[in-house]
C-alpha cells in the first residue's frame, strides 16, 4: 500500500548516496548485521541503543508528522536525517539532576545560584519523570491519560554535566565508575533554608532525579531517582520570590549557609534544622546569620 511504499523509499534514500552518508554508516559498522549498537555512557554506563527503533521514532514519524503525508519529500527528509545522522555522531551527552520543589514559584525567568546550580521551572519532559516517582503531588484531570500538577509545585534547582560517548569498538574505561548522583540533597536542603529565611513560606524540596538533557539526542538512557521519605508544603502559604533583589538576598544566604563557621556551629544548626515557616512568614528577615 501507500504507507509501504514510503517506508521502503525513505530506508533506501539514505544509503542510495553513500558519498554523504559513509561517516555515519563507517561509524555504526553493527546496523548492517542487524544488532543494536552498544555505546558507553557516563563513566562507565553501557546502554545499548536500538538503532531499528531510533530510525522510526526519529527519522520516519518526524518525517509524517512533519509533511502531514506518506509522501517522500525530500527537504523535510534532509532535516530530520541530519538531526538523527548528528545525534548518533555525537561526543558527549548532557545529564541533568534536578530536585523538584513543592510550594514555591518565582516572577523570575531563571535565578542562577553557585557553581552551576540553577533555580529554574522545570521542562515538560522533567515534570512527567518528578510525576512518575511522585516528586511532586497532582491529581487527575478530565480523564485516565491526563493528570495535572499544580503551579507551585513546578520549579527545582537545576545541575548540568557532560561526559564523553564512546562506540562499542572503543575500549571501555580501565576502572568504570558509577556517576556522581545524587549530588543535590544537601544544596537542596540549603537551598530550602535560604528561600524560607528570605522569603518566608513552606517550600521543601521532593526526590532527586538524574536525566539525559531534554534538548540532546536521546541515547535511550531513561530517568532514574533517588527516593528518600517527602514532607507534606502547606500550599495555603507558598514561598513567592519576587524579584531580583530577593534572588540576591537568597544567593547569599545560601552561600552563607555553606560556610564552615556556620556549619560547625551546632546550635545554629539545631535552629536552623527547626526553622518555622509560619514564624517566618510575619519575620522574614532573621538574626540566625548575623
Amino acid at each position: 500500500g501507500r504507507s509501504g511504499r514510503w517506508y521502503s523509499s525513505a530506508i533506501r534514500s539514505p544509503f542510495s548516496r553513500p558519498a554523504r552518508h559513509a561517516t555515519v554508516i563507517k561509524s555504526l559498522p553493527t546496523v548492517t548485521s542487524g544488532q543494536p549498537n552498544q555505546h558507553h555512557l557516563p563513566t562507565g554506563s553501557k546502554n545499548h541503543r536500538r538503532l531499528d527503533w531510533l530510525l522510526v521514532e526519529h527519522l520516519l514519524e518526524p518525517i509524517v508528522r512533519a509533511s502531514r503525508s506518506f509522501e517522500f519529500d525530500d527537504i523535510t527528509f534532509d532535516l530530520y536525517y541530519s538531526r538523527l545522522e548528528d545525534g548518533l555522531l555525537a561526543a558527549e551527552i548532557r545529564m541533568v539532576e534536578f530536585l523538584p520543589l513543592n510550594a514555591f514559584v518565582s516572577g523570575l525567568q531563571k535565578i542562577p545560584l553557585v557553581d552551576g546550580l540553577v533555580l529554574c521551572p522545570m521542562t515538560d519532559q522533567q515534570i512527567s519523570d518528578a510525576i512518575r516517582v511522585q516528586g511532586v503531588p497532582g491529581e487527575f484531570g478530565s480523564g485516565p491519560n491526563s493528570f495535572e500538577v499544580y503551579w507551585l509545585n513546578q520549579w527545582a534547582p537545576v545541575t548540568e554535566r557532560s561526559f564523553p560517548v564512546h562506540s562499542g569498538k572503543q575500549a571501555q574505561p580501565d576502572q568504570p565508575a558509577a556517576t556522581p548522583f545524587p549530588t543535590l540533597l544537601e544544596p537542596a536542603a540549603r537551598l530550602v533554608q535560604a528561600l524560607r529565611i528570605v522569603c518566608g513560606g513552606s517550600v521543601i524540596a521532593t526526590r532527586p532525579i538524574y536525566a539525559q538533557h531534554d534538548q540532546d539526542f536521546p541515547a535511550d538512557l531513561g530517568a532514574t531517582a533517588a527516593l528518600p521519605p517527602v514532607g507534606l508544603a502547606d500550599l495555603d502559604r507558598p514561598t513567592w520570590l519576587l524579584d531580583s533583589q530577593q534572588a540576591e538576598d537568597v544567593r547569599e544566604v545560601f552561600r552563607l549557609l555553606s560556610e564552615p563557621a556556620v556549619e560547625g556551629n551546632r546550635a545554629m544548626q539545631t535552629a536552623l534544622r527547626r526553622l518555622v515557616p509560619r514564624a517566618l512568614a510575619t519575620s522574614p528577615k532573621t538574626a540566625w546569620l548575623t
